[in-house]
C-alpha cells in the first residue's frame, strides 16, 4: 500500500510537470488502482485460508478432545470453561451448553471451597501438573481429576 501511494504520488508531479500526458496519466491511475485491488483480493484471499486453516484445526482438536472417553475441560486464564467434552457434561450431570463460556465456579458452584478449587489454584499458582480424586455429591461419585496449567 505504501508503495502504491508513492507511485501516486510520483505519477501526480508528472502529470502536473507536464512530464507525463494525459493520456498515460489515466493509464497509470488505472494501473494503480487495479494494483490496489489486486492486493486487497490477496489479502482477503489469505485471510479466508488462514481462517480456514484455524477452523480445521479447531475441528480436529474438537474431535481428538471428544475422542477421549473420559471427561475434559478446558478453562481459560479466567477460570472460563472455553470447551467441555460431552462425557464431561454427563459426568457432571449439566448439558454443555450450561458449562461453555462459564465460569467454573459458577457452572459448577459446589466446587467452591472443595478440594476441587484448592488444587487447581494450586496448579495453577505453582504451574504444575496435580492428581487428586474428588467426591462430586450432586451425582454421587467419585472422580480422578487431573490439572495441567498451560
Amino acid at each position: 500500500a505504501l508503495l502504491v501511494a508513492g507511485l501516486a504520488v510520483v505519477a501526480g508531479q508528472l502529470l502536473r510537470d507536464g512530464l507525463l500526458g494525459l493520456g498515460a496519466g489515466l493509464a497509470l491511475a488505472a494501473l494503480l488502482a487495479s494494483l490496489t485491488t489486486w492486493r486487497s483480493v490477496r489479502h482477503v484471499r489469505s485471510l479466508a485460508a488462514r481462517t480456514a486453516a484455524a477452523e480445521a484445526g479447531e475441528r480436529r482438536l474438537r474431535t481428538l478432545l471428544e475422542s477421549i472417553g473420559e471427561g475434559f475441560l478446558l478453562l481459560d486464564a479466567e477460570w472460563r470453561i472455553a470447551h467441555a467434552t460431552p462425557q464431561v457434561a454427563a459426568l457432571l450431570g449439566r448439558p454443555i451448553e450450561a458449562l461453555v463460556g462459564q465460569v467454573l465456579w459458577t457452572a459448577v458452584p459446589e466446587a467452591l471451597g472443595s478440594r476441587v478449587e484448592a488444587e487447581c489454584r494450586r496448579a495453577l499458582a505453582t504451574g504444575e501438573r496435580v492428581a487428586f480424586a474428588a467426591y462430586h455429591a450432586p451425582v454421587e461419585r467419585w472422580f480422578d481429576v487431573r490439572a495441567c496449567p498451560t
